[in-house]
């Protein structure tokens, strides 16, 4: 709005009103009204009501200046920046802490968000990539991809999955810096990354790991086999929560961290129940497990206690190598994925396979439909069968004078193709 001078009667009776801002980052709006019918909207830079009627009492004695410019908010710090911008979120917290830590250690903390060069912000997928610190012996880096995998090694820079993530998450930090005021509208280029094949088990690697495992972990493999639970729902997976009459099951809870790293009891990761049928392979042998059972105990329990996840993580990468199935990335999330895989070389619908497995997006289950098919000699298995009979070629003389036009119409190349009779 362009600057406007304020006469004394217009000073005297000008006020604002304070309302919640439904739109953007910023939780509080001042409105300005003026004698003459003009209005300033302004969003307020503090998330407390409080501190906004202090700064609209701050934009009023400005007009007294002859100016209905508000003050600019001063330029923060990165690390201040990433703390209001977490103050904002409500799901998902640790993690997006997690990441802007690592937009922290490359920005620098002191820096100020509004002096951040345009290759500062643009080379921040190259500095996350790069080796930071001192590396790793050789004998622990061996040790570590042994045991773990995929882990990241000391000293090594982030994966591409994981440097996307802390660019969409420097992405948001920078909207809602610029909303604020405190900087100019640039954003990280997101890193492309190679879509990485979910390791699963195959029927015959799923039932050697069954045959080496003693209870109740047997039970538990086979149910996050058959049923494609996360880790979290195994554990949590209650008596109550499985009709046996009826031959279904109902998730619900989930047992993870909270955003203060304790573990709790809460919603399942897509925030929304499902049912699933129980095949009769386990329902028979929830029957037998469930004769006695309280409604309130957990199934997967030793001695009447919960199983954390960690140790039925460590567990299952145990009785993988003991079955001969272990490499890179197997572990309790393998049986979701074999859940999947199954489903999908069985013919299921991808919706069904979405609603079974909880997913938010088709694109994660398109994973596994596309893994079960993989090959592309596949697709001409699914042709109708038909009965081409006898196809005799019958060779025609060429015709080796120019081109002319035929009788209906069309040049006459001299090549004329080959027809073809159908034999009775």
């Amino acid at each position: 709005m362009e600057k406007q001078r304020w006469t004394p009667r217009e000073q005297r009776i000008a006020k604002y009103t304070i309302h919640r801002c439904t739109k953007g980052q910023a939780k509080w709006e001042i409105s300005l009204f003026l004698s003459d019918g003009h209005r300033l909207r302004r969003r307020s830079p503090h998330q407390h009501k409080a501190d906004t009627e202090r700064w609209a009492q701050a934009l009023l004695r400005a007009l007294e200046d002859e100016t209905n410019e508000p003050a600019q908010p001063e330029s923060v710090s990165v690390a201040e920046a990433c703390e209001r911008w977490l103050a904002t979120q409500q799901r998902d917290r640790r993690n997006k802490q997690r990441y802007l830590g690592w937009v922290v250690v490359v920005w620098g903390a002191d820096t100020m968000i509004g002096d951040l060069t345009h290759e500062q912000i643009v080379g921040l997928p190259a500095k996350l990539s790069q080796a930071r610190g001192v590396k790793a012996k050789a004998r622990s880096r061996k040790r570590r991809t042994k045991l773990s995998g995929r882990r990241r090694c000391k000293g090594a820079g982030l994966g591409d999955a994981s440097v996307r993530q802390v660019c969409q998450r420097a992405n948001a930090l920078l909207s809602f810096a610029h909303k604020m005021g405190w900087c100019d509208g640039h954003r990280v280029p997101l890193p492309k990354v190679r879509e990485r094949e979910p390791e699963w088990f195959s029927v015959q690697e799923l039932e050697a790991l069954l045959s080496i495992a003693d209870e109740p972990w047997r039970l538990a493999y086979l149910i996050g086999a058959r049923l494609g639970l996360r880790r979290g729902e195994i554990v949590e997976l209650r008596w109550r929560d499985i009709d046996l009459r009826r031959g279904s099951v109902r998730i619900s809870r989930n047992y993870k961290k909270d955003d203060d790293g304790q573990w709790i009891v809460g919603e399942t990761k897509g925030k929304e129940a499902r049912s699933l049928a129980l095949d009769s392979m386990l329902l028979d042998v929830l029957r037998d497990r469930g004769a006695g059972a309280r409604r309130g105990d957990l199934v997967i329990a030793i001695e009447g206690r919960r199983v954390e996840p960690p140790v039925l993580t460590q567990q299952a990468q145990e009785h993988a190598r003991l079955a001969g199935v272990f490499r890179p990335g197997v572990g309790v999330h393998t049986l979701r994925h074999s859940f999947c895989t199954h489903l999908a070389s069985g013919g299921a619908p991808a919706k069904g396979i979405q609603r079974g497995a909880g997913h938010k997006d088709p694109k994660t289950t398109a994973r596994y439909i596309h893994l079960a098919h993989r090959e592309a000699e596949t697709v001409t298995a699914y042709l109708p069968s038909i009965n081409p009979g006898n196809f005799v070629e019958t060779p025609r003389p060429h015709d080796v004078e120019s081109p002319s036009q035929g009788a209906f119409g069309e040049r006459e190349t001299g090549f004329e193709p080959a027809t073809f009779s159908l034999g009775s």
